[in-house]
């Protein structure tokens, strides 16, 4: 069974690997601040960097402290790449964790008790 906090997404990190941590508190700080996801995701679009930054703090529930750390890796990584493009190994891992949290903290696809018989708690067959 796929719970609540179980989606989350790997990124690489200045050659470190880290784990975005789907919580309902970075999911309700996120929506507050941009006002919905949607305009967290235009502001990615938009490659202001504030944003990156924000789903990063608020993905490891970090203190304030650690923003200029975080900045400094932000910027180092890019976020673009020659031309129009994204450095797509980043942005994909922060839309994926942006996802995820619109999907209650679960990998995509997956909603809780999706494909379970209610009475067994086993997959439902066809």
């Amino acid at each position: 069974m796929v719970g609540l906090g179980d989606g989350q997404v790997a990124i690489d990190l200045g050659g470190d690997i880290n784990y975005l941590k789907p919580t309902l508190k970075a999911a309700f700080e996120l929506s507050r601040k941009y006002q919905g996801f949607s305009n967290l995701e235009r502001a990615m679009l938009a490659r202001d960097l504030d944003a990156f930054v924000d789903v990063l703090m608020a993905s490891a529930d970090r203190s304030p402290e650690s923003r200029g750390e975080i900045e400094r890796v932000v910027y180092e990584e890019g976020i673009a790449t020659g031309g129009a493009g994204v450095n797509e190994k980043f942005f994909k891992s922060i839309d994926e964790f942006v996802a995820v949290l619109q999907n209650g903290g679960r990998p995509l696809g997956k909603v809780e008790g999706e494909g379970e018989d209610a009475d067994s708690g086993e997959a439902a067959g066809v």
